[in-house]
């Protein structure tokens, strides 16, 4: 009995120790803690001001007025009416890389409607290009335009799209599988300046009018496509003709009094071989 007393005593008094002991542990830890605190307190007071002088820091290109940052950003592509690439990945001159850079530069670029008013869609994937033709329209704001597409595997689908915005029709560059896709230039449009179309073959049945384009001067137009287009021949004063058969080209220059500059590539149908 006074043994088990004695070793319980032993006990708690090695038990009282080792919490002693832990105690001071805690202790040192604690101190520790605080001069670390300390520390980082320290270190807060410090950043404060480096950190207000970083945040009222501008970066001397961020500072300029609009204007002339928009002037730059026309600089990055062709000048109108030349088409800059439609994706990034199609070239560094393409303006929708400006809107990648920052908040700023992307406001500025969605706002500047001259950047968006020329649209290449031949190399657009068909499943996008719709879309993507759509959003440009809608940023190229009421500017007229200069557009090349094509009907190629599908991408007829966009031509609806184009049509609706006829009315800003400058500068047209058009490539035809489908003879009779050619209908899209029916009607009027009062704007068209310039005109590029290739055609794969002339079987269309009727052709399109395109009298009702009173500003139209230049026309470019390949394989075969002169039979199915009623054009205003008179007040051209360019006019390209490729592949087109000589009977043809004799009754379009009869027209063409005006012309400046004219090229010709002439298909003359075989003659037979005499007796």
């Amino acid at each position: 009995m006074l043994k088990s007393l004695e070793l319980d005593r032993a006990l708690l008094v090695e038990n009282d120790a080792q919490i002693l002991d832990i105690e001071a542990q805690i202790s040192e830890l604690q101190a520790q803690i605080s001069a670390l605190e300390a520390a980082v307190s320290v270190l807060h007071a410090e950043k404060q001001p480096t950190q207000q002088r970083l945040d009222s820091y501008k970066y001397p290109v961020l500072t300029l007025p609009n204007e002339i940052v928009v002037e730059i950003f026309l600089d990055l592509i062709p000048p109108y009416p030349e088409l800059p690439p439609f994706l990034p990945r199609l070239g560094d001159n393409c303006p929708t890389i400006l809107t990648h850079i920052c908040h700023q530069w992307r406001e500025i670029a969605l706002t500047t409607p001259a950047l968006w008013r020329s649209i290449d869609l031949r190399n657009v994937p068909v499943k996008a290009v719709t879309s993507l033709a759509c959003l440009w329209l809608e940023r190229s704001g009421c500017l007229p335009l200069s557009l090349r597409a094509t009907d190629r595997r599908g991408a007829f689908s966009v031509f609806p799209v184009l049509i609706a915005h006829r009315a800003r029709w400058e500068h047209l560059n058009l490539r035809f599988q489908d003879p009779n896709h050619l209908q899209v230039l029916a009607g009027p449009s009062p704007l068209l300046q310039t005109l590029h179309v290739f055609l794969h073959n002339d079987s269309l049945s009727n052709p399109v009018s395109l009298l009702d384009s009173p500003l139209l001067h230049t026309v470019v137009l390949d394989d075969y496509g002169t039979p199915s287009l009623i054009l205003p021949w008179s007040q051209l004063t360019r006019l390209s003709l490729r592949c087109i058969y000589s009977a043809d080209c004799i009754s379009i220059l009869r027209q063409t009094l005006t012309l400046v500059t004219c090229y010709l590539e002439l298909w003359i149908k075989s003659i037979p071989p005499g007796p």
